[in-house]
This record gives structure tokens, C-alpha cells and sequence, in this order.
């Protein structure tokens, strides 16, 4: 009689934002046979992926894709699509900025950190077959913050309110995308002053260089210009 395959679910760690090579699945820690090891009948056992990635733990897609080429430009369009492909010649790329505030799909993972997985089964072509999963542990990247220029315009001598603009993926929400960073003073203006506002209203001292920017929202006033 044929003694099917077992095949046994392994682990990936990765990086966010990178694309990362896929191993061959047939290896002996991977798969066992004993068709192979006790009968020696040297059957050869072929092993294919038969999802694209889910979320873990929901099983949800959108926790990134296969790619058949090491820049993950070229993307598997289907499960179906990789019965004909060794997942030794595939790779794994997560979504986006998979744990940016705006990517809820993949900002959730399991308890020891998998954030996708991707079925896979075995055979070994005489009826025997089994299946396990890649477990794909992904480890977050810091992406850096984004300042953003503001253009705006002032009455001469007259407090005029500036609120500083920029963006971080890693923030906590979109509504304020640079909630958790901290912005300060680089450059003084050449024609009037910086004033930080107060938290109950009104303006407090003014301003120097790598001074914090209270409440992301500074008062400028300019000099006092004389009729020429």
C-alpha cells in the first residue's frame, strides 16, 4: 500500500516592506515519507502553494501577495495560478506599510506576531498527499515622518496662526497622521517672530531654534515696516 506524505507547517520571519524568497517545500524536515525512507522507493514528491496569503487570524486577504520574480513586480493574479509553479522559484511580499494607521487589514497578527499565511499541500504521485501552512511573521520598519511645506499669508504687525503639516504612516490614525511625532523649530523667520500659543489661549514667549512646536500651531508676526 502507498503511505502518503506528511507535511509539516513552517515559520517565516521577515521584514516589513520586503520582498523575501519562499523555500522549497519538499525538504526532509519539511516532509516525511516513508514510502522514501523505509521502502526506499524513491518516489518523488512534488509540493505547490494552493492559496495567495491570508490574514491571520480572520483568513481575510489583502496580507500581501506571490511574486515569481526577486523585486515582487511580477504578482501571482490567483490561487489557481500557482499549481504550475515551484514555491522554491516564488516570493513573499507584505502589503504596503502593513502596519501604517491607514492598513487595518494587516496591522493585525497573531499572538507570537504571524500576520499572514499560505496554504501548501504535498503529493507524491501515487495518491498520497497532504497539506500545512507558511506562517509568515513579519517584523514592523520605522517609516520616517514627512514635512510638509505650508503657504499661507500675514498683515504686517498682526499675530497670524501657522499650524505645521506633515505625515507619518506609523501614527495611530489618520485623523492625525503625525500625532506621535514631535516638530520643532529649524529656521527663524528673517522679518518677524515665532510665538508658541498658550494651551488656554494667547501667545507665549517667542520662539528659538530646535524650540518644540507647542500644539503643532505656532503665531508669526512681522516687523513693523515704515513708509518709504
Amino acid at each position: 500500500d502507498n503511505s502518503a506524505p506528511k507535511a509539516t507547517s513552517l515559520v517565516i520571519n521577515a521584514t516589513e516592506d520586503t520582498c523575501i524568497p519562499l523555500p522549497s517545500l519538499t525538504t526532509s524536515d519539511l516532509v516525511t515519507d516513508y514510502d522514501n525512507t523505509g521502502f526506499s522507493r524513491g518516489q518523488a514528491l512534488t509540493a505547490r502553494l494552493t492559496s495567495l496569503p491570508k490574514c491571520a487570524p480572520s483568513g481575510a486577504t489583502g496580507c500581501g501577495g506571490v511574486y515569481t520574480d526577486s523585486a515582487c513586480s511580477a504578482q501571482v493574479a490567483s490561487a489557481a495560478a500557482l499549481s504550475s509553479l515551484d514555491p522554491a522559484t516564488l516570493y513573499y511580499k507584505p502589503s504596503a506599510d502593513a502596519f501604517s494607521y491607514y492598513n487595518t487589514t494587516d496591522a493585525t497578527t497573531t499572538a507570537d506576531g504571524v500576520l499572514a499565511t499560505i496554504d501548501w499541500s504535498v503529493s507524491d504521485g501515487a495518491g498520497g498527499s497532504d497539506t500545512a501552512q507558511v506562517l509568515l511573521r513579519i517584523s514592523a520598519v520605522n517609516d520616517a515622518p514627512v514635512a510638509l511645506q505650508v503657504n499661507t499669508s500675514a498683515y504686517m504687525n498682526i499675530a497670524h496662526e501657522i499650524t505645521v503639516a506633515g505625515t507619518d504612516v506609523d501614527g495611530e490614525d489618520a485623523s492625525e497622521p503625525i500625532k506621535q511625532c514631535t516638530m520643532r523649530i529649524t529656521r527663524l523667520p528673517s522679518l518677524g517672530t515665532l510665538n508658541a500659543l498658550q494651551p488656554g489661549g494667547g501667545y507665549g514667549a517667542a520662539l528659538s531654534v530646535n524650540d518644540v512646536v507647542p500644539n503643532i500651531t505656532v503665531a508669526y508676526k512681522s516687523q513693523t515696516f515704515a513708509d518709504t
